[in-house]
């Protein structure tokens, strides 16, 4: 099936880019994702040092638990604002 669209605005930053600045997302009717890849990086990059280094070494319990907090209090941060 050909593709009828070949640029998409992005929901972050609000500018138009080919679709090459997405990545895929199959979920999605357009098959491209919402945030182009420049805002993603970014995104990522500013939250690096958001909690600090983790407790313990990856994959004991409470390496486990700490993530899943973590994520948990992302999760209600994007909800909210």
């Amino acid at each position: 099936m050909p593709k009828t669209q070949e640029m998409q605005k992005c929901n972050r930053c609000g500018e138009v880019k080919p679709l090459t600045a997405f990545r895929r997302h199959a979920k999605r009717t357009c098959g491209y994702s919402g945030i182009c890849k420049a805002c993603r990086k970014a995104e990522y990059e500013s939250s690096k040092g958001y909690f600090g280094p983790l407790p313990e070494p990856e994959g004991s319990q409470r390496w486990l638990d700490e993530i899943r907090r973590r994520a948990k209090v992302i999760r209600k941060e994007r909800q909210q604002g």
